[in-house]
């Protein structure tokens, strides 16, 4: 539904389904891995461990978008180890807005630190 969307906003789309998921992302190594919790809500959060617990895939922002809203479910993407939460019905340019924040905050983490020049 929101490929389109994403295409216009300038973003790159690959889609897996749940059973590619790690081994996607362990190849095409995304800059963000958008998860759509309704498919399989019960699986979700174990996906989401089971990137994180992946060394080629532990440092990219997984985003849940989620039809279930309520605090309990974010409560549980956190856990899981998600960046992001949002729940639909989204509109495409609030979840662009979304996954350009969590994309600037992924390269914030990922620069070395400023060194001290020597004078």
């Amino acid at each position: 539904m929101y490929r389109a969307s994403f295409t216009y906003e300038g973003f790159r789309c690959i889609q897996a389904s749940h059973e590619d998921a790690v081994d996607c992302a362990r190849t095409r190594q995304p800059d963000l891995i958008i998860m759509d919790a309704v498919m399989l809500p019960e699986h979700s959060g174990d996906l989401v461990q089971r990137l994180r617990h992946e060394p080629a895939t532990r440092g990219i922002p997984i985003l849940i978008v989620s039809e279930h809203a309520l605090d309990e479910h974010r409560e549980n993407a956190a856990r899981a180890g998600a960046d992001g939460f949002f729940a639909k019905p989204a509109q495409p340019g609030q979840l662009a807005k979304e996954i350009r924040k969590l994309l600037a905050r992924s390269r914030e983490r990922r620069q070395p630190p400023p060194t001290e020049s020597a004078e």
